[in-house]
């Protein structure tokens, strides 16, 4: 059976029909949870996070364990796992689970099943702030290029704010330590913090982790919630990536990531009214693309410092197998092209600083693994360029849009993005892949 079951002690009982299970004792208790995390680190004053946000850190921590310890490739589809979660719950927490339910389905493109018992939920949180810090809000921390422009953004406002990341390997969090002390050297300590916040499953079976996101959530509802529900979670994530159009016909439904697709972010925003949780989540850049995200920065200077610390890449791992150095972009994944096609539009795209040059020699093109997501990119620009904006009938088949936004206001950050790709292939292509393009 693919279950998660959290105790809320460490001699309750396990049922039977989670034994087989991954079982997690307390969280509180870090030698015997059966996990490594740092969530002591975690803020326990001005106030303490209430009963009902340490029922969401609950569930969004046995999410992420159910989504990294269970293999999709067992599933019938190579996909859609059966997923359970038995989880200690307290406060107002029990009319969000449908909701939450849902927002997980729609997410992982799986079958989650969430039982709750009526239980106290202890997390562990214990650091403070010695002087009198007070976050005006929380921003999701990744490393990258969109958290960085909207913590830069929340600053440039005049706003005092916690940033909040989640790690499991040192690089990660090296790289985004370093993004954050060239941050507190502009701004000053009393103006901008970090939690940084490990959390690493017993096993790892599944490397897709689509539950990330809502883990991120969860972290940041941690620390949010300690300086009062009005304090907002900024989450800034570009509008092309967010809606994340289906590159080909083999990429449909969760194929794609959804961790800021509009439907999502609805999900959740009403599990946590229906929660009574009232901290609520904004991504600023939901209308941009990339390219634009980076354009519309208000401290261009500090911005293009910082840039070359920032990493998108999806395939860190692969990168440091192969003997690359930490934080080093591998050039040839989707968000490195993206990425690119970013950097290039504001003219600071440098091919060398990637361990591919994936668009400037055919070599990427030609192999059968490196060149996967390029070839399905060169794809969908192709079918752009033929057919125009009917190719944005495909926002439907990547999944519901949300009730509150109109489909007419995706095609621009769709349309805008496919044209920052272009351009960079047209500007530094080389002639197999434009041709590519060109079919």
């Amino acid at each position: 059976m693919n279950s998660v079951f959290m105790k809320s002690s460490f001699w309750q009982a396990v049922p039977q029909d989670y034994a087989s299970g991954i079982v997690l004792g307390p969280v509180i208790n870090k030698a015997k949870c059966g996990f490594s995390h740092t969530l002591d680190k975690l803020l326990c004053q001005p106030n303490r996070p209430s009963p009902t946000i340490k029922s969401f850190a609950a569930l969004a921590l046995a999410s992420y364990m159910a989504d990294k310890c269970y293999s999709r490739s067992v599933a019938g589809d190579s996909w859609t796992r059966e997923l359970s979660l038995n989880i200690p719950v307290n406060g107002r927490f029990a009319p969000a689970i449908p909701i939450f339910a849902d927002g997980l389905n729609f997410l992982s493109g799986d079958n989650w099943n969430i039982v709750i018992r009526s239980e106290k939920v202890e997390i562990g949180e214990r650091t403070y702030y010695k002087d009198k810090f007070k976050a005006d809000a929380v921003c999701l921390f990744s490393g990258g290029t969109d958290s960085l422009t909207g913590a830069i953004n929340l600053l440039e406002e005049g706003n005092s704010i916690v940033l909040v990341s989640h790690f499991e390997s040192g690089s990660d969090a090296g790289i985004q330590n370093k993004i954050f002390y060239r941050l507190v050297k502009e701004y000053g300590h009393e103006r901008v913090r970090h939690m940084s916040i490990r959390v690493c499953a017993p096993l790892t079976k599944e490397r897709s982790t689509r539950s990330r996101s809502f883990l991120f959530i969860g972290l940041a509802l941690m620390v949010a919630s300690a300086f009062g529900e009005e304090v907002p979670i900024y989450i800034p994530e570009n509008g092309f990536v967010g809606i994340n159009i289906p590159l080909t016909g083999s990429r449909l439904g969760s194929y794609s990531t959804r961790t800021t697709h509009p439907a999502y972010f609805e999900f959740v925003q009403e599990g946590l009214r229906a929660a009574s949780i009232g901290n609520s989540l904004i991504n600023p850049f939901f209308m941009l693309t990339k390219g634009e995200v980076l354009a519309t920065c208000r401290n261009q200077k500090l911005l293009k410092q910082i840039l070359p610390l920032t990493v998108s890449c999806a395939k860190a791992g692969w990168v440091r197998f192969e003997g690359g150095k930490p934080g080093t972009n591998c050039g040839f994944c989707y968000p490195c092209l993206i990425r690119r096609a970013a950097f290039h539009s504001i003219d600071k795209d440098d091919p060398n600083s990637y361990v591919h040059d994936a668009i400037g020699s055919p070599q990427c093109l030609r192999s059968e693994s490196k060149g996967s997501d390029l070839r399905c990119l060169l794809q969908s620009v192709s079918r752009y360029q033929k057919v125009g904006s009917s190719l944005f009938l495909n926002i439907l088949k990547s999944g519901s849009i949300a009730s509150v936004v109109r489909k007419a206001d995706l095609i621009h950050p769709i349309e805008n993005g496919l044209k920052e790709i272009i351009a960079l292939i047209s500007g530094k292509g080389c002639s197999e892949v434009k041709e590519y393009m060109a079919r």
